[in-house]
């Protein structure tokens, strides 16, 4: 669990960097769809859920030798949970 912990962790960072950087770089404004709790949701947070999911599901896939259906799942709650925490930890911040 140390070494998922840490992989997802670190895919999170650098998608994250590199998503911000290239929205950045070409000038893309950033539309916020909804927000959740005063938590925008934007483009940003849509894409990199999604590139994370892709790199977690590839990860159990490759990794753990599961199937495509149980590993995709996997991925969607790992993914989920690791937003929430998130998206609770920008809450608190903004409570305090």
């Amino acid at each position: 669990m140390k070494k998922i912990s840490f992989v997802v962790f670190v895919i999170w960072i650098l998608i994250f960097v590199l998503v911000w950087n290239i929205f950045d770089s070409l000038g893309i404004k950033n539309p916020v769809f909804f927000v959740l709790f005063d938590f925008p949701v934007d483009l940003k947070f849509l894409i990199t859920f999604v590139l994370q999911f892709l790199a977690v599901w590839l990860y159990f896939m490759v990794f753990q030798k599961e199937n495509l259906k149980s590993s995709g799942l996997r991925s969607l709650i790992f993914n989920f949970l690791i937003y929430l925490v998130y998206v609770m930890l920008i809450l608190r911040v903004k409570t305090v």
